[in-house]
């Protein structure tokens, strides 16, 4: 285990600075628990002794005032005022009996009761005629002290009777306890060890034996003071003193708790260690002080040291403040010399790397800004560059390209490998346009292909640059295709133009035809005369072969031709009309009309194998509208309808589209339903955005509903929707207003 200096020199400290400190503690506390064991003990025996000496001169006042009589006593009824001399002195006194020799009752003075003279008392006389005896009585459980004084002529000193006193030991100690309530508590025993007064009652009512303890032991064996430290009757653990009571067969028991007998020397020992808590507080403040001046340059410099060593070259070690200085302040002066070296010498590397820094972020910043999806790949067509296209066109974020194969976060540039190491080896640029690539919705996209080779600062490498063209490639798909429709278009305007002479000629030749054979003319009787032939003949002829019926049919093929040329020049004629109110159901049946004459092998679908219905609303007023720009908006929804329903392949009914107007307030509308395959929510979410397309490659560009929802919704103010379910046809709603603003 590794130890510090500091700590070192601080355990040193404190070994040297506490350790006699504590030794001296204990012993001061040592010395101080013995003390206040000898002086509790000195206390509790003088208590015990004053306590004795108050009994004993109580006792002995008593004896005193009972001389004052004894020598005066006739032995008659007289002896009655000496007796109440006595009472009146002392209250302690319960009875007072005076006798004659033969223990006769000559007067008696009771404070409770009374004793009848010439009774006779069942008493021992003392055992000597001369001297007073004081004995302990227990008369109903109160303890008493009885008094016996003789009584002698004084001419002839003999004996006459005697003179009991009575005393209540209760009213002898009423005023002892008060003077030793601050040393614990006493009791009293009688010469044969059993209590006679004690704090606890119930003690003394049992005449508790208390000869066991030590202090009574002792004393019963004759020792006027004996001391001991025991277990109470309570269960406390205390010091006793006890003590005879001179001239009286009683001994009093002083006991004093061990927790009060000691509670000085505890408050000392408490003191001592709160002292010793400061003093070892102060000392470790000043131990820390001094390890501190003497450590913290050391600590300084090896924390210097790790802090440069990790990097941190703007530390300064400081040096420290000394009045003297030493090898220590020269130590910091030259180590921070070496940490400002290494610290120039960082800050010019930091400002070369912070320019490096600074042009790969714009470099980065100029490739990631750019709209093209660029890679840079090394000799082994790992990724080393992935910019903020690339990451968007394939999901995959740079810190999960970089160093993986290019092929697998590309698989459709697999085809274009070997160009990539054909730039790599031969260190030109290779380029490939229109390469078809799947975009990350999984739809085809086109994308022009450029490889770059590095080739500077020996690196092997390139940089492969995807550009998106699909919308390129689409919009030149759709400028061709508008020019072919354009081309188209303008062919069948001057197709529809010319035949549109020819074809009146035919109607007008088969109009005179049907005429010149009709029966009614004067001028078709008068040449069928001339030539030998009747005309009531020709008719039957004609009418019998439906030669009529023929003209009829070439009448109305060659009318209905017409109006097809004459829809075809309107719809292909640019329309200078711009909005106007224009009642809708006769355009609708121009629209279906041409659209009825549309046919297309390619795209499968024939209008004439359609089911067209009409449900035109009467009350539908003039909608304001520009006519060839929602004709064109009918036409192709009805085409879309047609298409959709020729792709439909398990159809059970007949395929039919139904053209309905209505009016809804303030709004004109338009729906064109038809009963084909319908289409999914994700597909009618996207059904007019530009280019979207579900159809097949070649069959459509994806701008017809887009163009249709621009018509309607920025040209008309209206409002182009669908609803669809999968199986259940479509439906196309077209809402124009009835009144337009100003603006």
């Amino acid at each position: 285990m590794r130890f510090r200096i500091a700590h070192k020199l601080l355990a040193a400290f404190l070994v040297v600075g506490l350790l006699p400190t504590a030794l001296g503690v204990l012993f001061f506390s040592r010395q101080l628990t013995d003390y206040e064991t000898v002086n509790a003990g000195r206390l509790a025996r003088a208590e015990a002794l004053r306590a004795a000496d108050r009994l004993q001169g109580r006792v002995g006042a008593i004896v005193a005032t009972l001389e004052f009589p004894r020598r005066r006593l006739q032995l008659t009824d007289a002896d009655q005022t000496l007796l109440q001399w006595c009472y009146e002195r002392h209250r302690e006194l319960l009875k007072l009996v005076v006798l004659d020799r033969e223990m006769t009752v000559v007067t008696s003075l009771f404070r409770y009761g009374y004793l009848a003279r010439g009774s006779r008392l069942n008493l021992d006389p003392p055992p000597s005629a001369r001297e007073t005896r004081i004995s302990f009585v227990q008369w109903n459980l109160e303890p008493q002290l009885r008094i016996s004084l003789p009584v002698r002529d004084l001419a002839s000193d003999s004996l006459r009777g005697w003179l009991y006193a009575e005393i209540s030991l209760k009213g002898l100690l009423s005023g002892l306890s008060t003077g030793m309530a601050g040393a614990g508590r006493f009791f009293i025993l009688d010469s044969r060890g059993r209590v006679v007064s004690h704090p606890d009652v119930s003690q003394v009512l049992e005449g508790r034996d208390l000869s066991g303890l030590e202090p009574v032991r002792r004393l019963l064996r004759g020792e006027p003071v004996a001391r001991a430290e025991y277990r109470s009757t309570g269960g406390e653990q205390v010091l006793g003193v006890g003590v005879a009571v001179p001239g009286l067969p009683l001994y009093i028991v002083q006991e004093i708790p061990v927790v009060k007998a000691y509670a000085l020397s505890r408050e000392l020992t408490h003191a001592l260690y709160m002292v010793f808590g400061i003093a070892a507080f102060l000392l470790l403040v000043i131990a820390l002080f001094i390890t501190r001046a003497i450590t913290w340059p050391l600590e300084r410099l090896e924390q210097g040291t790790r802090r440069v060593e990790q990097g941190e070259l703007d530390f300064e070690l400081e040096r420290p403040h000394q009045l003297l200085p030493d090898e220590l302040g020269d130590l910091a002066a030259r180590f921070n010399a070496m940490v400002e070296a290494l610290e120039a010498d960082k800050l010019q590397r930091s400002e070369v790397e912070q320019e490096l820094r600074r042009l790969r972020n714009y470099l980065n910043n100029i490739i990631d800004s750019m709209p093209s999806l660029l890679v840079g790949v090394d000799a082994d067509v790992h990724v080393t560059q992935w910019n903020m296209e690339a990451e968007r066109r394939t999901g995959i974020p740079a810190e999960r390209a970089v160093g993986r194969a290019l092929t697998d976060l590309i698989p459709e540039l697999e085809r274009e490998m070997d160009k990539v190491r054909e730039a790599i080896r031969e260190r030109h640029a290779v380029s490939d346009t229109k390469v078809p690539l799947q975009g990350a919705d999984g739809e085809p996209r086109y994308s022009d292909i450029t490889i770059y080779p590095l080739v500077t600062n020996g690196v092997e490498g390139v940089v492969i640059r995807v550009d998106d063209v699909t919308d390129r490639v689409r919009i030149e798909e759709m400028m061709i295709q508008s020019e072919k429709m354009l081309m188209v278009g303008g062919l069948a305007a001057g197709m529809a133009h010319e035949i549109n002479n020819p074809l009146a000629g035919i109607l007008q030749n088969v109009q005179v035809m049907r005429n010149r054979m009709r029966d009614g003319l004067e001028q078709n009787r008068r040449v069928a005369r001339e030539c030998g032939v009747d005309m009531v003949d020709i008719g039957c002829y004609m009418e019998r072969r439906g030669l009529l019926q023929m003209i009829e049919a070439v009448l109305e093929s060659g009318e209905r031709a017409t109006r097809i040329v004459a829809n075809m020049l309107d719809f292909s004629r640019k329309s200078d009309v711009g909005i106007e109110p224009l009642e809708i159901a006769p355009l609708l049946d121009r629209t279906i009309e041409l659209a009825a004459n549309d046919y297309d092998l390619k795209k499968r679908y024939d209008f004439r194998r359609i089911g067209i219905e009409r449900d035109y609303a009467d009350d539908l007023p003039p909608v304001p509208c520009d006519p060839t720009k929602i004709q064109q908006v009918v036409l192709n929804l009805l085409k879309n309808a047609a298409q959709a329903m020729a792709e439909q392949v398990d159809r059970r009914e007949p395929q039919r589209i139904v053209v309905r107007t209505r009016r809804d307030g303030d709004w004109a509308v338009i729906e064109v339903e038809d009963n084909g395959p319908g289409m999914d929510e994700s597909v009618r979410r996207r059904i007019f955005e530009p280019f979207f397309t579900t159809k097949a490659v070649g069959l459509g560009t994806g701008l017809g509903l887009s163009v249709s929802y621009f018509i309607v919704h920025e040209n008309h103010g209206g409002s182009l929707t669908v609803d669809s379910e999968p199986g259940r046809g479509s439906r196309f709603t077209i809402r124009l207003p009835l009144h337009r603003g100003d603006g």
